[in-house]
């Protein structure tokens, strides 16, 4: 976890749209869940890096999939992991089962070593060649800079002490005062009592996250299963805008217990209304006069700390969180936490109290038994109630099935069925070579949901019943050492009120990788109804960026990546095209542009020593 915040530097913005969906989604690929819980206390003692593992070590891991591990191995010859969270970007990554695994795994990589003097420095250019409305546009609308985004990280660590420094630019936003974003922190470590002093950018995790996340990240499952919540302090210094703290912050450890305390004082973008109460921007943009009207025009200030104590497998805290934005206090509380790990059973939960009528609580449960693994989790806040039951069937290793039950205060529950499968691998003979492959997997899905669509009437419920199907094919037509050939096809179907709409996508990828430079082409055919017919499929980016196109209308995609090392020195490009044969104009306002065929490029230098 040393350098987790290095993995989210950058989110990247695919030609239509970022997705991320939370608690794996529909279409995050799932492998079996533990069968044991017991098994993996035992091996705690063992620890595998990610980053060296062979295929032995990583199947000493109870549940692990043949397909997720040669998955993993070959993601590793592009480059190295910089955090085992990023593992679950893989192709067949399971998140509850990674969540189980993941006190057993460490990502030690050489190139950002702290134990000896280390270097990197990053730069990233994007140039915009959408020709967004806003570059030709005049008046308040107009873009004020030029047309390519830039990024710029350098990174300094010697033995205990490290620092960072970032500097970003989007495109359309004007050098005239400077870079628009600069993040800087300076760490020192300096023993177990002292763990971590951090002054500058940071980000803080305490409890569960209820004072550190909003209701909504909860509510659509974002967090609060209790397996991925830390607690702690991690230093920042990325081209995010809006996540992270600015100030000092101090981790203790006394034997037993935890003591965090933290400081944080920054400028907002947004804007108070006549009315009262205040709007936000998250986007991070200032790229003419009406963005930068709200730029830095709220000031934030909060007060963290933590006081946790712990005792073999159970662990209690007590968090507190003085926050006040200019004219009024915004999510002050106070919460307890806790947590409870036996041979196969984990509790976890939170209560946070943010005033006399305003309240929140998190509580959930996962127990392990031969034939099915049981997760429930209850979220409830002052104005409403959700619960959640997920069930895994495992057999011999395999999930052979998934159900969850989810139930909201003012809705009948929903339900999620899901079959996963694999396709026995086989090796063709006769004049074919032998390192000829095919193998796969395949996925059925049927989920049911209840959506309000009332809008802002208050006194009639519009409530409609929503299904969907969705199959899966997945191939490995070509796997050896240097190249690898997939194939996907992928089918949904959404039904409301007796109206049906489909959508389906197909992807042809190569991957080739040698030493010292890799290449990654895709090709990618879709054709959606709507939105809710719509489709995500990850695609490899540049290091440190994680892109998750969105398909929806109709069209095809070309993605080609290559990647290249010299030493010291690491250059990776990638260009995307993306051809969309019905539509003639896209996005809105100044962000409008026109065009059926849309480019993107992106280029990164890295150098390390």
């Amino acid at each position: 976890m040393k350098y987790w915040w290095i993995s989210i530097v950058l989110l990247c913005r695919p030609i239509s749209g970022l997705a991320q969906e939370a608690e794996g989604d529909f279409w995050q690929e799932e492998v079996p869940s533990l069968e044991e819980e017991d098994i993996l206390r035992r091996q705690s003692h063992y620890r595998i890096n990610i980053n060296t593992a062979s295929l032995e070590e990583w199947m000493s891991l109870p549940g692990a999939s043949i397909d997720f591990i040669q998955a993993v191995l070959v993601y590793r010859k592009h480059h190295q992991f910089q955090s085992i969270y990023e593992l679950q970007i893989i192709e067949g990554a399971d998140l509850e089962w990674l969540k189980q695994v993941k006190r057993r795994l460490v990502c030690n990589n050489d190139q950002l070593d702290i134990s000896a003097t280390r270097r990197e420095m990053l730069v990233r250019f994007k140039p915009d060649l959408y020709g967004r409305k806003g570059f030709s546009d005049t008046g308040e609308s107009a873009f004020l800079g030029k047309a390519i985004q830039q990024y710029w990280r350098y990174h300094d660590a010697r033995k205990q002490w490290d620092w960072g420094l970032s500097v970003e630019q989007d495109a359309g936003e004007s050098w005239q005062r400077g870079p628009d974003h600069v993040g800087m922190f300076v760490r020192y470590r300096p023993g177990q009592t002292l763990k971590s002093v951090v002054l500058g950018d940071y980000q803080l995790s305490l409890g569960q996250g209820l004072l550190t996340r909003n209701t909504r990240q909860i509510i659509s499952g974002a967090i609060g299963d209790g397996l991925v919540s830390w607690n702690g302090i991690l230093p920042l210094a990325s081209a995010n805008e809006y996540l992270f703290n600015r100030g000092i912050a101090l981790e203790y450890q006394l034997e037993s217990w935890q003591f965090i305390t933290a400081f944080s004082r920054r400028k907002l973008d947004g804007r108070f209304k006549e009315e009262g109460g205040y709007t936000l921007y998250q986007s991070g943009l200032h790229r003419n006069r009406s963005e930068l009207a709200y730029r830095k025009s709220i000031s934030e200030q909060k007060l963290m700390q933590r006081i946790a104590w712990s005792l073999g497998t159970y662990q209690m805290g007590l968090n507190l969180v003085w926050n006040s934005l200019s004219k009024a206090t915004e999510a002050s509380g106070v919460s307890f936490d806790y947590k409870y790990q036996g041979n196969k059973i984990y509790t976890y939960g939170e209560f946070l109290l943010r005033s006399k009528k305003e309240w929140e609580a998190l509580h959930g449960v996962l127990y392990s038994m031969r034939i099915v693994d049981l997760h429930w989790r209850w979220f409830g806040t002052s104005h409403q109630r959700q619960s959640t039951l997920t069930l895994n069937f495992p057999l011999k290793r395999k999930q052979i099935l998934s159900l969850r039950w989810q139930k909201e205060k003012q809705y009948a529950p929903s339900y999620r069925l899901q079959i996963p499968g694999e396709l026995s691998s086989f090796w063709l003979t006769g004049p074919i070579p032998n390192w000829i492959k095919l193998k796969g997997s395949w996925r059925l899905a049927y989920e049911t949901q209840y959506r309000d669509q009332s809008g802002n009437q208050e006194t009639i419920k519009v409530i409609q019943y929503h299904r969907w199907l969705r199959a899966r094919l997945h191939f490995h037509l070509l796997d050896n050492e240097e190249w690898r050939l997939d194939y996907r096809f992928e089918w949904v179907k959404h039904e409301v009120q007796s109206i049906a709409k489909t959508g389906q996508l197909n992807y042809l990828q190569l991957s080739y990788a040698l030493k010292d430079w890799s290449l990654f082409l895709r090709y990618t055919l879709f054709q959606t109804a709507d939105y809710d017919t719509r489709l995500y499929a990850y695609e490899q980016d540049l290091p440190y960026v994680f892109s998750v196109p969105l398909f929806y209308g109709k069209g095809q995609r070309l993605a080609l990546m290559a990647k290249k090392k010299f030493k010291r020195y690491t250059c990776v490009g990638k260009w995307t095209l993306t051809a969309f044969p019905e539509i003639k104009e896209s996005g809105s306002g100044a962000d409008s542009y026109a065009g059926k065929v849309l480019h993107q490029f992106s280029l990164q230098f890295s150098c390390s020593w």
